[in-house]
């Protein structure tokens, strides 16, 4: 799935931030946790994911995120992947939230 140009982006309600560098996060998909992949992109509807399984569109999806690399907050989202290309996923979230990781002693 290509990435999209500007001159598409224009249509979104919702403006979309890319990540910088590697940003993995776990994956479950209809409730079997077994998943990896990378976030490209984030909006507050939706978020681009290239999974190292293929996804089938309409697939329900978790994803937990490290939000700053750090492993100290976490952005746990829940949907559906809307589109799918190969190993990448369109997934608009549902329902998500921020948590912060308490600190191993």
């Amino acid at each position: 799935m290509a990435i999209p140009s500007s001159a598409q982006m224009e249509r979104r309600i919702c403006p979309r931030y890319r990540f910088t560098g590697d940003r993995l996060c776990s994956i479950v998909v209809n409730g079997v946790s077994n998943s990896q992949g990378r976030v490209h992109d984030v909006s507050r509807d939706g978020l681009m994911l290239e999974c190292d399984i293929a996804l089938q569109p309409g697939a329900r999806v978790e994803v937990a995120i490290d939000w700053w690399g750090t492993g100290s907050l976490e952005l746990n989202a829940s949907g559906q992947a809307v589109r799918t290309e190969g190993r990448f996923a369109a997934v608009k979230i549902l329902e998500s939230k921020f948590q912060v990781k308490a600190k191993a002693e």
